[in-house]
């Protein structure tokens, strides 16, 4: 799991968070104008709440055995390079760059014969329901095979086509040890 996914999931979450008290802080203004009522006031840090929550996810990755990676070793000129010539993740409008930051890092995490589950929904990764063929060729150039990288549009398609295969196979060992 790239580090800048981690950083991303903490950023949204500390957008929503912060939309969560602009709300209530107009509903309790709103309901004194109104009503004459007022709710209490939130003693609830933004900040602190993300760092909590940014703390509870890592934990609940490492619990399930999942290794964050670190942030990749990309020059920002090759960074840079990729957006001008509008080479995917970048997209036509320049946007792009944490995903190029996330692409690296699946660059760097694959091993001569890893097979890698990249999940994402992210139109920037895929010429139709494939990897992008800029995407393919940066497998190729560093000495990758393309079918060493299944890409999966939800986390769930990934679940529905690896997790039955899995039982199956434990099931089928369970079979054979008892016959034996």
């Amino acid at each position: 799991l790239p580090e800048v996914v981690i950083l991303e999931t903490v950023r949204r979450y500390r957008a929503e968070v912060a939309e969560w008290l602009r709300s209530y802080k107009d509903v309790r203004a709103k309901l004194r104008y109104v009503a004459s009522e007022d709710l209490p006031a939130l003693d609830l840090d933004a900040d602190g709440e993300t760092a909590r929550y940014e703390q509870e996810l890592r934990r609940d990755f490492d619990s399930v055995g999942a290794i964050v990676g670190t942030v990749p070793r990309i020059e920002h000129v090759e960074v840079a390079r990729r957006d001008l010539d509008q080479k995917r993740p970048f997209d036509s409008e320049g946007r792009g760059y944490r995903d190029t930051v996330v692409w690296h890092a699946v660059l760097e995490a694959l091993d001569e014969d890893d097979e890698v589950a990249f999940v994402s929904n992210d139109r920037d990764f895929r010429a139709n329901d494939e990897l992008h063929p800029d995407l393919v060729a940066d497998l190729e150039a560093v000495g990758h095979r393309p079918e060493q990288l299944t890409l999966y549009k939800t986390l769930a398609a990934f679940v529905e086509a690896t997790v039955p295969p899995a039982i199956a196979a434990v099931e089928e060992v369970r079979r054979v040890l008892a016959h034996n």
